[in-house]
C-alpha cells in the first residue's frame, strides 16, 4: 500500500480555468518539497505569506506593486 500527499492550485478568469498540481510520496513531500518551498518561495526574497497562481498571473503582484 502507498500513501500519497498531493497539493494543487487553481485560478480562473475570463472563463478560463487553470489547474496544476504535483503528486509525490509523503517522504518526498516532507524531506524535499516542503523545506525547499519554505526556503525558496515563502522566505523569499521577497518574503511572501502564501502563493497562488492567481497572483502569478497579476503583473502588479509580480512587479511588487500590487
Amino acid at each position: 500500500m502507498a500513501v500519497f500527499l498531493a497539493a494543487s492550485d487553481e485560478s480562473s478568469g475570463e472563463c478560463i480555468f487553470h489547474h496544476a498540481g504535483y503528486v509525490a510520496s509523503i517522504t518526498c513531500w516532507t524531506d524535499l518539497l516542503v523545506p525547499a518551498w519554505q526556503k525558496e518561495v515563502l522566505e523569499g526574497p521577497p518574503r511572501i505569506d502564501e502563493f497562488h497562481m492567481t497572483e502569478m498571473r497579476s503583473r502588479s503582484w509580480r512587479e511588487g506593486t500590487g
